[in-house]
């Protein structure tokens, strides 16, 4: 038996192969940003459809994304990441399910709570990881790890 752990990086759940179990782990997951998506009822339908900006709403974003990338100092590819959709989204979500204005302020964290969340979460996926791997070898099992550089953006 043989086993390949993947985290996924847009919501890092580990997915585990085996000759046993295929790669079911991998196509019956759901991420779940999706299931947080769809409490809010019809959101998930309106949020998923497809609707075009005007050409004043198109540039105020285009304008908010360069003043961004100049203020802060960042490359240009990080509008293009899989984490800065994410955060965008889940704005527009949050957006949409308020009844009341919301500031940026009301809404973004500290960047110590940023880290220690982001360790925490980092925590959590290595002692998940190892009692997979952990109960993998106790069956005598085998594995192989490779780093993923072929999905790297800076390769």
């Amino acid at each position: 038996m043989y086993m390949v752990a993947y985290m996924k990086p847009t919501c890092f759940t580990i997915y585990v192969y085996n000759s046993r179990d295929g790669t079911s782990s991998m196509s019956t997951h759901t991420c779940s940003r999706v299931a947080v998506a769809t409490s809010f009822g019809n959101l998930h339908a309106w949020a998923t459809k497809k609707g075009v900006p005007t050409d004043h709403t198109k540039a105020s974003m285009t304008n908010s994304q360069v003043n961004m990338c100049a203020y802060d100092i960042r490359p240009f590819a990080m509008v293009e990441g899989p984490g800065f959709h994410d955060v965008i989204e889940t704005t527009l979500d949050i957006s949409f399910a308020s009844k009341t204005p919301l500031l940026a302020d009301d809404l973004l964290q500290s960047q110590q709570t940023i880290k220690r969340r982001t360790m925490d979460r980092s925590e959590k996926g290595i002692v998940k990881l190892q009692g997979i791997t952990h109960n993998h070898f106790k069956d005598n099992g085998r594995a192989s790890f490779s780093t993923n550089i072929w999905m790297d953006d800076a390769t």
